[in-house]
């Protein structure tokens, strides 16, 4: 055990010796992976809140059942019935036309004007249903949609089911675009760390002859250098995450200002802390791999 803690620190002190040779060089690396990281965690961020934000979206959602303006009153009664019998269900009100109008006032007060005269027509009553919390409420929505569609005297129910379905293939889009942006940007840290690490074996080289002919291995000359690159990519991480922090700061300081003071109902949180663990440890794998490149590239030549 003390011989593998022995070799242990001087193989750490090779490379940390070996990153202080050329400081600049080893520092640009790093910092051109934290920025290339950092993008990641920007998009990761942003993709976690919209998500977090669909799904809350998702859990407020409601159906109304709007009726129609020759709806029977035992036809009324039947649907209402129908509807507070569903397992669901957990509150049901109507509502007036007059009092969905006050609602457009309410909800568009710039454009209050315009709900008055003929246009009052378009407003229609309505049945609201609110939902006990079940685990898919999209689906469970869509599903009373259409039972109730189903009964006579309803002219058109809605849940924003068309604004859900837009927000979620617009966050699939968005999924596919990070995947892409990742393995470019996981491409181009690969060959950052893999470039630094043979100038590093070229500066190294009459030393790496030396230690060839006292019968050091590829594997004993290759592992600083996996060392090196792993250390390298998780500066490079801890940076980035550093600067997706910045930006998370940013955003609040944004979003306060814009908002007066006043909380909005879904903040900015930062990333989750598997994401951010996940993005040194990205760092580290990824300046690993391209050490490993580097290394074999030129002790094959």
């Amino acid at each position: 055990m003390p011989r593998m803690g022995s070799r242990l620190f001087y193989l750490f002190r090779n490379a940390l010796h070996g990153l202080s040779r050329a400081p600049v060089r080893s520092l640009l690396c790093t910092l051109t992976l934290g920025v290339a990281l950092a993008v990641v965690g920007a998009y990761l961020l942003l993709y976690s809140n919209l998500e977090g934000m669909l799904s809350r979206w998702g859990s407020d959602l409601d159906l109304s059942v709007y009726l129609q303006d020759n709806i029977r009153p035992d036809e009324l009664e039947a649907l209402t019935a129908h509807l507070r019998g569903r397992p669901e269900v957990a509150e049901l009100r109507y509502l007036s036309r007059a009092a969905n109008l006050e609602r457009l006032r309410l909800e568009w007060p710039q454009h209050a004007d315009l709900f008055s005269g003929e246009i009052e027509n378009l407003a229609e009553a309505s049945l609201e249903v609110r939902l006990r919390p079940v685990a898919d409420r999209p689906l469970a929505l869509a599903r009373l949609a259409r039972l109730a569609s189903a009964q006579p005297g309803v002219a058109a129910t809605d849940f924003g089911e068309e604004d859900l379905k837009r927000v979620e293939q617009g966050l699939a889009l968005l999924k596919s675009a990070g995947a892409v942006l990742a393995g470019l940007l996981a491409l181009s840290a690969l060959f950052i760390v893999g470039a630094t690490i043979r100038l590093a074996l070229q500066d190294r080289g009459p030393e790496i002859e030396i230690m060839k002919l006292c019968g050091a291995t590829n594997a004993f000359i290759r592992t600083p250098l996996l060392l090196e690159g792993t250390l390298q990519g998780a500066a490079g991480g801890g940076i980035a995450l550093a600067l997706v922090g910045i930006l998370h700061l940013f955003l609040l300081g944004a979003l306060d200002e814009l908002f007066a003071g006043a909380a909005p109902a879904g903040p900015i949180a930062f990333l989750p802390a598997e994401q951010s663990v996940a993005l040194v440890g990205g760092g580290a794998l990824l300046g690993a791999l391209g050490s490993a490149l580097g290394a074999a590239r030129y002790l094959r030549s």
